[in-house]
């Protein structure tokens, strides 16, 4: 991961609004471990590395579940208490399909927008060129909440397959 620089803008993993700015590193023993991120409303808060996503060229905060789904995913490859992996795996799967369901419903959402859109455009309320522009924003979200959903489907996969092997190694102890 690059280093981040004060004053960079972060935005949210879900939304892709800005939320704020990298305040300062976190440092243990001369590495850097964390970001603190000021927000647009004021406070000041610690975000592990983990919790920065680059890939887009952005800095994006993912959510805490993301970051917890990955925790439990890694505890569990490394073994410990079967009962206490198999809870853990069991709450973060269903609080990453909470968070499916939300996303199906903006994806729901952006489908009406488009339907609106098109309506819109079919009866002469809006320009042929805010029309593009807005269906060109539309598809861009479309591809944001897609990727999203990928990655949820991805650890909710990874998640229940561990889960699976955990309790066939259970059952056979």
């Amino acid at each position: 991961m690059r280093v981040l620089v004060q004053g960079e803008p972060v935005y949210d993993w879900i939304t892709r609004d800005k939320v704020g700015i990298i305040h300062a590193p976190v440092r243990e023993r001369g590495k850097i471990v964390a970001y603190e991120v000021k927000y647009l409303d004021g406070p000041i808060v610690e975000h592990p590395i983990e919790q920065f996503d680059l890939s887009t060229g952005d800095i994006l905060l993912l959510p805490s579940w993301v970051l917890e789904a990955k925790e439990v995913i890694s505890q569990m490859k490394k073994g410990g208490n079967v009962q206490e992996l198999m809870d853990k795996a069991l709450k973060t799967i269903r609080k990453l399909e909470e968070a499916r369901s939300k996303l199906l419903a903006r994806k729901e959402e952006e489908r009406r927008q488009y339907m609106r859109l098109l309506a819109d455009r079919e009866l002469g309320s809006i320009s042929e060129q805010y029309f593009r522009i807005q269906l060109q924003k539309l598809r861009e979200l479309r591809e944001i909440t897609d990727s999203q959903l990928k990655l949820l489907d991805e650890l909710v996969e990874e998640l229940d397959r561990r889960l699976t092997y955990l309790k066939l190694s259970y059952m056979t102890v």
